[in-house]
């Protein structure tokens, strides 16, 4: 698990290492120009006639950038150095710049971007909080212009090959190290080397594609008492400690019943990824509710799982006789329920949906059409926790999870243009705020939220996920029903909602990942996300 900030925490974690531990910020600037200069050397490998020039702003940022001119003057690199004329510089700037002048470094006044092979980027850090203008916005574009892609061969590999190296000191210029957003225009770097922890405008997209290859560096900032870590990533070591353990002795029933309630006369394939999905990630039964035209299909792609039927008259989409036994009968027998896949807007799908809403103290998963339904028809989620024994099912294995007993029994797995009938913000609203967008979701409808994008965010109104797995291959029909499938599948062997939530987003993205890999990103399918699952798995567990 790897923690990610925001500007203003990041800012705590930097006064707090200077101003309470006492760790010199010369220090700590030193390690991180150090570490620029490193990945710098490790991309020119050597070749010192190399010319660079570091564009430095006046504050922390550009004192950094100051310091990595030193750095590779002294290596005996041709260097020169830009200053911009933003504001009143700081302290460790004016160190900084200083020391360059008495080394005889020069610091120009109309650079020509073009003659250089290396460009710094050391305008602003973590702190912007406005638009870039004036000379700044002139320099970046310029930078941009002069680039020859977005990001060049120097990423791929070690050679020049005519291309211009861009790297970024922590953050490119112009990004918001807060939501990720581009502040008017930004630097397109090769490489952004980082300090300390990653931010969200490292990992949140428009702002990741500025990033290019992102090197994370320990310079010495400590974790202070109070820092925030309600924000996180997981890594694929995260995989084999928070899968939910497999008694030795244990039977299908203890392993979890998962029901899914998918398809419909028209969308029958949905049923069978979903359901395929919850048995492949471990779940010891799976029943599957669907229309009797997709019967066959079921069985035939899923054929360990249980099967129930309704039928619908074709005119007015109602059940063709009362199913409400047969639904409570498939509902009480479950130990989670996940319903929306395929199911369609009908009137049969509408009473499915206000069936399980009903229900109270039982694990539900809504997604797909029935989310349409419940934005359409106002559907309360039904949230209630009461009497459910977190106690008795998994054991994840990590104790912020396993302590935690404030779980909600409710998850919804939205798109941005799903979240958008939900809520009714405009789709770029919450694609410019999809943290706070999941996190108030899920305060005020006591959910968890998995508001699924490039980079799917899953909020327990607290704690955030950040998926960093998974790639465009995956833009594929039926992937959100594989991921609705395997939050089911975990949450039947025991796992909170939010924890089997964030796990089976990053699950879904490295069976995805795999799937890449032998696939092709061009030729995938959904089904190749489900073949890949026990791959993840087996490495994950070293088995």
């Amino acid at each position: 698990m790897r923690y990610v900030l925001d500007a203003a925490s990041m800012k705590n974690v930097d006064s707090y290492s200077i101003n309470t531990l006492g760790i010199p910020s010369v220090v700590l600037m030193e390690r991180a120009a150090l570490s620029v200069t490193e990945a710098i050397e490790s991309k020119v490998k050597g070749n010192i006639h190399t010319d660079i020039i570091c564009v430095c702003g006046r504050g922390n940022n550009g004192a950094d950038g100051l310091a990595v001119a030193r750095q590779l003057y002294l290596k005996g690199y041709n260097v020169d150095v830009y200053i911009i004329n933003s504001h009143a510089s700081t302290k460790e700037f004016d160190i900084q710049l200083n020391i360059i002048k008495n080394l005889g470094i020069e610091c120009i006044n109309s650079p020509d971007f073009s003659k250089y092979g290396v460009i710094v980027d050391a305008l602003f850090g973590n702190g912007l909080s406005r638009e870039l203008a004036g000379e700044a916005r002139i320099v970046v574009d310029t930078i941009n212009k002069c680039s020859t892609s977005v990001h060049s061969q120097y990423t791929q590999n070690s050679d020049n090959n005519g291309n211009r190296l861009v790297v970024a000191v922590d953050i490119p210029s112009g990004i918001s190290a807060s939501t990720g957003v581009v502040m008017g225009s930004a630097v397109n770097a090769d490489i952004t080397v980082t300090f300390g922890f990653e931010k969200i405008g490292h990992i949140l997209y428009p702002a990741a594609s500025y990033c290019g290859k992102i090197i994370r560096k320990d310079i010495g900032f400590a974790q202070y008492p109070d820092m925030t870590r309600d924000i996180f990533t997981y890594d694929y070591s995260d995989i084999s400690d928070m899968l939910p353990l497999r008694k030795p002795d244990g039977n299908k029933g203890t392993f979890g019943k998962a029901l899914v309630i998918a398809g419909s006369r028209l969308y029958g394939g949905a049923a069978v990824l979903s359901s395929r999905a919850a048995a492949r990630i471990g779940a010891g039964l799976v029943r599957t509710l669907t229309h009797i035209s997709n019967r066959t299909a079921v069985i035939t792609g899923n054929m360990e799982c249980i099967v129930d039927t309704y039928d619908t008259d074709e005119e007015c989409g109602d059940f063709v006789k009362n199913t409400e036994t047969l639904v409570d009968k498939c509902i009480c027998w479950a130990d989670v329920v996940c319903i929306g896949p395929g199911l369609s807007m009908e009137e049969s799908a509408v009473k499915l949906v206000r069936s399980v809403s009903a229900k109270k103290n039982i694990k539900k998963l809504y997604d797909a059409d029935a989310l349409n339904i419940i934005a359409q028809y106002k559907i309360e989620l039904d949230g209630s926790n009461d009497d459910v024994d977190y106690e008795a099912g998994g054991n994840s294995g990590n104790a912020s999870y396993k302590d935690d007993m404030s779980d909600k029994n409710v998850v919804v797995t939205p798109h941005i243009g799903e979240m958008s009938r939900l809520t009714g913000l405009d789709i770029a609203v919450i694609k410019n705020n999809p943290i706070d967008t999941a996190r108030t979701y899920s305060r005020e409808h006591n959910c968890v939220c998995v508001l699924k994008d490039a980079r799917t965010i899953v909020s327990d109104g607290e704690r955030v996920y950040i998926n960093m797995s998974g790639n465009d291959g995956m833009a594929t029909g039926g992937s959100g029903d594989v991921l609705s499938g395997i939050i089911t599948g975990l949450m039947a062997q025991g796992l909170t909602t939010f924890e089997a939530s964030a796990l089976g987003v990053y699950i879904h993205g490295c069976a995805g990942d795999e799937a890449a890999l032998s696939n092709g990103k061009y030729s995938m399918v959904a089904g190749d996300i489900i073949d890949n699952i026990k791959n993840v798995l087996i490495k994950a567990r070293g088995e």
